[in-house]
């Protein structure tokens, strides 16, 4: 149980992006800690020792302020003149002593320590030249501790190893007591250094503590969120990828409630899904088509190739049959021709060959090719005898197969009697030709789908059953190629018109 508990806690953490990234935001949180609380350390370290130097010299001052008060009072220059100046002397270290917790001495001129905190002050053998303690009766301080050469200062504050006292480093601060206005004696203050800031190192360290761990606490908090804000949504990209690899592409990642470039993902990845969408639908529909339009004339030659070699079809019929499988095999022929080019088209890998093309003259061509079955419908075809000379530069090729295609619809949709209206219309900058039938027309709802890959507006009555409905696609994507554009307007029971419109001169991108 518990194998099994660290494998699902390794595999939904460890190497993962979110158990990565909090371990880094951790780690960052950690030493940003350490290295702030080392320098708060150093800079209150400085700041306690100023002030400790401070304090020191400040009741150094204060006590000798208070000696030479006391010395007054007596009407003496010696503290040890009467026994009672003497003894009050040693309390008034003492006091001070047992309140800042440093050792203070009284010394001569010399450095030579005649008074103590630690001394009690003798009662008898009056009177006394000193009352220090055992351990510093007969110190001597050293002078650089009690003044400095050449300054007026009468306080001075060191630190170091005092002689005589240890090996321990001590903060040292002196004041010299002046009665008649020399120094006569110091009143020196000595405090440990370790001792001095060890308040500081508890004090500090126990704040340190508390508020690390508040602010670890904290941190944590806001980097599982972050993390976790971060991820989820990435989860929900990665198992999205996953249904499109599927081929689920109604799939969607709802991402509002994170950051806004995860947001701004989740959103491409959603119009992905979507172009997806339509592509596979594209493409689906695309095999369906070229599927069921190969099988028909490929059925259809079999079929009659078998007749002829089993028997079946007469011989004096099989010209006929012959005939058909001829026809039927050029269809297939020009739709793989068509799908082709289509799809060089649409890959932009089909070189544009520019010429000058003398549109009325090509206009002319193509009617007078469909005069037959113009002429077998009794078709009216006008406009022609309007047209002017008109040129454009293109591919030559290409537009005849735009305008071959639009015409052929034309005259295979536009019924007996009917009418077809050919216009051409020069501007400064563009050409339009506008081929017109009357006819069925196409309804609204289809108008948008003309264009699409192997679509057939008239399905049920069979007027274009042999076209493979990728003429008027084919020529969209011609003029497209060309920069310009075709549009198709129509009203039901009326009319069809289509309104090609090509640039006079060809765009710079595609000379």
């Amino acid at each position: 149980m518990k194998n099994k508990k660290m494998s699902q806690f390794r595999n939904k953490y460890v190497g993962t992006m979110f158990g990565r990234s909090f371990a880094l935001i951790v780690v960052i949180v950690f030493f940003s800690l350490i290295i702030s609380g080392l320098f708060l350390l150093m800079l209150s370290g400085s700041y306690w020792k100023e002030s400790m130097r401070d304090d020191l010299t400040g009741d150094a001052e204060s006590l000798s302020d208070r000696l030479v008060m006391m010395m007054e009072d007596s009407l003496s220059d010696d503290l040890f003149a009467t026994r009672d100046t003497a003894l009050a002397s040693v309390y008034l270290l003492q006091t001070v002593s047992a309140c800042s917790g440093c050792d203070i001495f009284l010394t001569d001129e010399n450095g030579r320590v005649l008074l103590c905190s630690d001394g009690k002050g003798p009662e008898t053998d009056w009177p006394f030249s000193e009352a220090s303690c055992p351990r510093h009766r007969g110190g001597v301080i050293p002078a650089e501790y009690l003044r400095e050469d050449g300054a007026e200062e009468d306080t001075i504050c060191r630190e170091g190893v005092v002689p005589g006292f240890g090996e321990e480093r001590y903060i040292v601060a002196s004041c010299a007591i002046r009665p008649g206005g020399f120094a006569r004696y110091y009143i020196v203050l000595m405090k440990q250094r370790t001792i001095a800031y060890r308040a500081l190192s508890s004090r500090y360290i126990g704040m340190l503590l508390f508020s690390s761990s508040v602010a670890v606490l904290l941190s944590l908090a806001a980097a599982y969120n972050v993390s976790y804000r971060i991820v989820q949504p990435l989860k929900k990209i990665s198992e999205a990828t996953h249904q499109y690899a599927q081929g689920n592409f109604s799939f969607r990642i709802n991402a509002k409630d994170t950051y806004r470039e995860i947001g701004d993902l989740a959103d491409s990845v959603n119009s992905m899904a979507e172009s997806l969408a339509v592509t596979e639908e594209s493409r689906s529909n695309f095999v369906s088509n070229v599927s069921h339009e190969l099988k028909t004339p490929m059925t259809t030659i079999s079929g009659f190739i078998d007749g002829v070699l089993d028997g079946t079809i007469a011989p004096e019929e099989r010209e006929k049959y012959l005939r058909i499988v001829s026809e039927e095999t050029k269809r297939l022929s020009r739709l793989v021709v068509d799908m082709l080019n289509m799809s060089k088209m649409e890959a932009g890998k089909l070189t544009l060959d520019y010429t000058d093309v003398e549109l009325s003259a090509m206009l002319f061509r193509i009617i007078f090719l469909f005069e037959d079955e113009a002429t077998r419908k009794r078709i009216t075809v006008k406009g022609l005898d309007a047209m002017e000379k008109t040129v454009v530069r293109a591919d030559e090729s290409l537009i005849y197969q735009v305008f071959y295609n639009i015409i052929d619809n034309a005259v295979k949709f536009t019924p007996e009697d009917g009418e077809i209206a050919i216009g051409l219309a020069a501007a400064k900058k563009s050409v339009a030709v506008t081929v017109r039938n009357t006819g069925k027309g196409i309804p609204e709802a289809e108008r948008g789908l003309i264009f699409e890959r192997f679509y057939k507006v008239d399905k049920s009555r069979g007027l274009d059953s042999k076209s493979f409905g990728v003429g008027l696609r084919i020529a969209k994507s011609i003029v497209d190629l060309h920069g310009g554009s075709i549009c198709i307007n129509s009203e039901e029971n009326a009319y069809t018109e289509f309104v090609v419109e090509l640039p006079a001169q060809p765009q710079k991108a595609q000379d």
